[in-house]
């Protein structure tokens, strides 16, 4: 549907209760999609707002936690192996804190920024209130498809 306020803009029409229509925005259109957005940042619904904690923690740390618990493994496999030599185990150590030093150095994160766009833009086909992990994936990756990267920066 077009927007009545705003001729030629989209409005959206999708699963949001009713009641909650007023709040949302068109944002963009991606490879024949249109996305929208919560009018205002205080609008945004719990489950949402706390994917985007999740994202903005992994922004600030500089590594997904999915990362730096494989890491943690990996050391603690290390240091249990009882076969393994100490001067060997000392060396495999160097070698895990030196790949954790680069990742925790690396400055930028397109990914991380695409997760957080997903946490902002929806279509009408996913549900608002919510954010649904492996639908966003897709949509990640249908946005990285149609190069979304000049809407977001």
């Amino acid at each position: 549907m077009v927007n009545p306020v705003i001729p030629g803009v989209p409005r959206y029409n999708g699963i949001a209760p009713k009641e909650r229509h007023d709040q949302i925005e068109f944002a963009f259109t991606s490879g024949g999609i249109n996305y929208f957005r919560f009018s205002a940042d205080v609008n945004i619904p719990f489950q949402r707002a706390i994917a985007a904690r999740d994202i903005l923690t992994e922004e600030l740390w500089q590594i997904n936690p999915a990362v730096l618990q494989s890491w943690n493994e990996s050391l603690i496999q290390l240091v249990m192996n009882q076969r393994t030599p100490a001067d060997k185990k000392l060396y495999e150590i160097g070698i895990l804190a030196n790949r954790l030093k680069e990742q925790l150095s690396m400055s930028f994160s397109f990914t991380r920024t695409f997760k957080l766009a997903s946490v902002m833009y929806f279509d009408e086909g996913e549900n608002p209130l919510d954010y649904q992990y492996p639908y966003n994936e897709a949509k990640m990756k249908h946005w990285m498809t149609h190069t979304m990267c000049r809407v977001f920066f």
